[in-house]
């Protein structure tokens, strides 16, 4: 656990529970024990700690399998002997369980994509910034899937690692790595220019860390536009993905594809796949954090197809006014109101699906200005994206489909009635949504002029999605949010 732990509860392959610890302790990709996840798992089912196996993703690369990369080094040797021999990779919490078992990194993502999806044989690609197979440090692989089994073909070389390079560049732009890569890919449509420069150094320099070459990025950070330099890291990114795609649907004989790892949350990237013609299922929760599920399904051998991915803690509230909400919020969108959307049980990963939401009138093109100035406290140029009805979606996207988790990228229509979340270059990121799958989300859809809403996480800049009505509450007073309905409870400024 180096960054999102998370903790869930899979029996047989299914998903009962889960929930990131930074959505309790309030630290924004708290990797730490997530002992608060767990203990309300445990609460929540009446279970002990005795009843429980634990998973672990193995995080500790050994030195001597990886001589002439960065984990090879001397240093390592301490880190490597204190965490395996003397057994400091299991905290002592979590000695109390009934069992603890490490499985490989990037076997643990393959198996959160593949498991979860709809495919009986499927290709799975994983392409991450570093993650570790028997110790032997990787950043991603090519895996076949085929009835439960998953076998690994081909692993991609640390030295090559896509997401040190695409983290390292957001680095000397300014954001920060595992966490501004959203920002990068936000500002890439606004560059026009190829840096070759940048694509020599991706080429060229090892990429099984980015310190070695940030005095190089941030030269090149102070020479070129950063929307050029977006624009390079983002069209490169793509390319690789494209390639590694490619090459795991000839091994495996198959278009089924599915993508894990932290790269699989750019949603141009995943876009792209579908375009040429891949059956994509990318995983909702596809970083570190999607481990907790993923290592739980590769230790129990077990798959269980997605459905929603309400996994986490809901709570009543009894304050303010109580109302019809979802025509009550339809009536304030109409307004030109920002409203914060609280509802049940909290969603699994870095998106809002509707139940730990902010939203707004994707019709009114200035909503997108006025929640990231006034409401999200954040750079002016980050779109935002639209939950829009199942059946309607076609009205929206080119070729549409269902597209329930926010995860792929689409090419958008009539975006004169939709322009706040359309991004610049034409796309944008959307959440189809069906009665069956979110019942009161829908029917504000339904209740609302158009069957689209702006849609966009429930936190301000550099904190974590709101987990309790008190978080909501907080978040709702210190920011530019117009009304707070939680559950069927109306507040309002």
């Amino acid at each position: 656990m180096h960054h999102d732990s998370s903790a869930a509860l899979v029996e047989d392959g299914k998903v009962i529970d889960g929930a990131a610890e930074e959505r309790f302790t309030r630290i924004k990709h708290d990797g730490a024990v997530p002992m608060n996840a767990i203990k309300w798992i445990l609460t929540k089912n009446g279970l002990n700690e005795e009843d429980v196996t634990v998973t672990l993703s193995e995080n500790r690369p050994n030195p001597l399998k990886n001589i002439g990369n960065f984990y090879g080094t001397v240093y390592r040797y301490p880190l490597y002997i204190g965490e395996t021999v003397l057994k400091r990779n299991v905290a002592p919490y979590l000695k109390k369980f009934k069992d603890v078992v490490f499985v490989p990194h990037e076997m643990g993502h393959a198996r959160s994509a593949f498991g979860s999806s709809s495919f009986n044989k499927a290709a799975i690609v994983v392409m991450d910034g570093a993650g570790t197979d028997s110790g032997r440090a990787l950043s991603g692989g090519i895996f076949i899937g085929d009835g439960k089994e998953i076998k690994p073909l081909e692993y991609l070389d640390i030295r090559r690692s896509l997401g040190f390079f695409y983290g390292g560049l957001t680095v000397a732009l300014g954001f920060e790595f595992n966490d501004g890569e959203w920002k990068t890919m936000g500002l890439a449509p606004y560059g026009n220019k190829f840096i070759d420069e940048l694509n020599e150094l991706w080429r060229k320099e090892r990429w099984d860390t980015y310190y070695g070459s940030m005095a190089k990025l941030k030269a090149l950070a102070e020479k070129y536009r950063k929307e050029d330099l977006a624009y390079t890291a983002q069209k490169i990114l793509e390319d690789e993905t494209l390639r590694v795609a490619e090459r795991a649907s000839e091994l495996c004989g198959t278009k089924n594809l599915c993508f894990a790892g932290g790269v699989a949350l750019n949603v141009k990237a995943t876009m792209l796949l579908r375009e040429r013609g891949y059956n994509v299922f990318a995983y909702p929760n596809p970083g570190d954090s999607g481990l907790a599920v993923g290592t739980a399904m590769e230790h129990q051998k077990e798959r269980g197809e997605i459905g929603t991915i309400y996994y986490g803690p809901e709570y009543e509230y009894s304050g303010g006014e109580k109302v019809d909400a979802p025509q009550t919020a339809a009536e304030l969108l109409e307004k030109g109101k920002a409203i914060g959307w609280f509802q049940g049980r909290m969603e699994w990963g870095p998106r809002a699906l509707g139940n730990r939401s902010i939203l707004a009138d994707p019709g009114k093109e200035e909503m997108k200005d006025i929640v990231n100035r006034k409401v999200k406290y954040r750079e002016w140029w980050r779109p935002f994206a639209p939950s829009m009805l199942e059946d309607k979606a076609h009205f929206y996207l080119e070729n549409a489909d269902k597209a329930p988790y926010m995860i792929i990228g689409y090419r958008a229509k009539r975006i004169e009635e939709i322009p706040a979340v359309v991004h610049v270059d034409g796309t944008t990121r959307p959440q189809t949504v069906s009665r069956q799958q979110n019942e009161r989300y829908y029917d504000l859809m339904k209740s609302f002029r158009i069957p689209v809403v702006m849609n966009t996480s429930f936190n301000l800049a550099g904190e974590p999605i709101v987990c309790t009505p008190e978080d909501a509450i907080k978040t709702f007073e210190r920011s530019g949010l117009d009304a707070l309905i939680i559950n069927d409870r109306l507040l309002m400024k």
